[in-house]
């Protein structure tokens, strides 16, 4: 009798388990009054639409949230190009301030011998036109 009864009692334990993992589809329509197939939750129709609505918010969210990390993926890549060339620029921008420096002073160098030079040249004609009239004077005597 103590065996029947353990054996009795170990079925009874082992059948819900096994009739749990035997359930026929995830999701089972019940009409009233029936039993269901396995354990679990029941929802009225209302309630199964609301968790549906938010299964699929939930998903809709989870798809927005990729896009925005793309988005933000692409911004952040747009943004270390940006530095990158706005770094290109500002060298450039250097060598041309370095390169007007430099022909600016090369500018006012020339421009220093060139009031020198220019004296030379207007002394040399004063010369020469003194020399030249002298010349004419000698030749009409």
């Amino acid at each position: 009798m103590k065996k029947f009864l353990t054996l009795l009692l170990v079925f009874s334990l082992i059948l819900p388990i096994q009739s749990m993992a035997d359930c026929p589809k995830p999701v089972t329509l019940l009409e009233e009054g029936t039993s269901a197939p396995c354990r679990g939750f029941l929802f009225t129709p209302q309630k199964e639409l609301e968790v549906r609505l938010l299964n699929e918010d939930n998903k809709l969210l989870g798809k927005e949230i990729e896009f925005k990390d793309i988005k933000i993926d692409k911004l952040n890549k747009s943004l270390f190009e940006s530095d990158k060339i706005y770094d290109l620029e500002r060298q450039k921008t250097e060598l041309w301030r370095l390169k007007a420096e430099d022909s600016t002073k090369k500018l006012i160098e020339s421009e220093d011998g060139r009031g020198k030079r220019d004296l030379l040249f207007v002394i040399l004609g004063v010369a020469l036109t003194v020399g030249a009239g002298f010349a004419i004077g000698q030749a009409a005597k």
